[in-house]
């Protein structure tokens, strides 16, 4: 898996074209995002805007680029899920107390994780 770093904010965001192999269910994101948009009545311009971004966000996001995971976390909020959902559906497993867990980590702690994270998908 590659990841690219962003040093000035330190977010991390996953190639998705090169972690399918190791997550085979990753690429439906998109199709489950717009599933949860339609079961709750919200358009990707109030949804856009409810996460404090142009209100094109997330059209853009549905097409052609993968956010942060803060966005993907901003965004289940919104929609009254979990970024499991997004991931892999709603039969997917319930990860929403370990983001939960992580949210409530400071700004320090989260790096360390993400950190570790990266190390660990480094072997």
């Amino acid at each position: 898996m590659e990841y690219t770093t962003n040093k000035s904010t330190q977010y991390y965001a996953l190639d998705e074209t090169k972690c399918m192999d190791y997550y085979p269910r990753m690429e439906t994101w998109r199709k489950n995002l717009k599933d949860q948009m339609d079961k709750k009545g919200v358009t990707a311009r109030a949804l856009s805007l409810a996460i404090g971004k142009s209100p094109d966000y997330v059209n853009k996001m549905l097409k052609n680029f993968t956010p942060t995971i803060e966005v993907f976390s901003a965004i289940s909020h919104e929609l009254g899920s979990n970024v499991g959902d997004l991931f892999y559906g709603s039969d997917g497993p319930d990860h929403s107390q370990l983001i939960k867990d992580f949210n409530q980590l400071s700004e320090d702690d989260k790096k360390v994780i993400l950190r570790m994270i990266d190390g660990f998908s480094q072997k």
